[in-house]
């Protein structure tokens, strides 16, 4: 079953109908959604059948917050070694915009958005006691490094979770 939800999750609690659609989801994924939506959103979504999540987080955003509110509702989070390229920026605004935050926030952009893209850090959320090996591969994947999805041809293959 594919389906959508077109809501406000940062104004308002899901509706009966979403909690039906939410409680079938096991895995969430995003990529720069993190800092533009709050973990007020993130926590209603993991209300449900508390899905594991996987967040690709733009270098100028914390996910503090969010981690601190998942672990609220039991869950444990991670962050994967590495960054991850993820689109060039629209314009030269964005990118002084972007560089200023982050040299303000006192990450160091050279050799990264220096050179016109955006960047994220992977963070893995997941209920306490799920499959504890995740991390792990995917901290092999991307040992200290920058990695384009593109670079991933041959992944490790990942065993059972528990």
């Amino acid at each position: 079953m594919y389906a959508a939800i077109h809501a406000d999750l940062e104004q308002d609690d899901p509706t009966p109908e979403q909690q039906d659609l939410l409680a079938g989801v096991d895995l969430v994924i995003s990529t720069g959604c993190v800092g533009y939506v709050t973990d007020k959103t993130i926590a209603r979504v993991a209300h449900g059948s508390r899905p594991w999540m996987a967040h690709f987080v733009l270098r100028m955003f914390s996910y503090d917050p969010v981690a601190a509110s998942l672990a609220e509702l039991g869950y444990q989070s991670v962050g994967v070694d590495g960054v991850f390229r993820q689109r060039r920026f629209a314009s030269a605004e964005e990118q002084t915009q972007i560089l200023e935050k982050l040299s303000s926030a006192g990450m160091d952009p050279e050799g990264l958005e220096t050179d016109g893209w955006l960047y994220a850090q992977l963070y893995i959320s997941r209920p306490a006691g799920a499959g504890t090996e995740l991390a792990t591969v995917m901290n092999a994947v991307s040992p200290g490094s920058v990695t384009s999805v593109t670079k991933l041809a041959d992944p490790p293959q990942i065993g059972e979770c528990h």
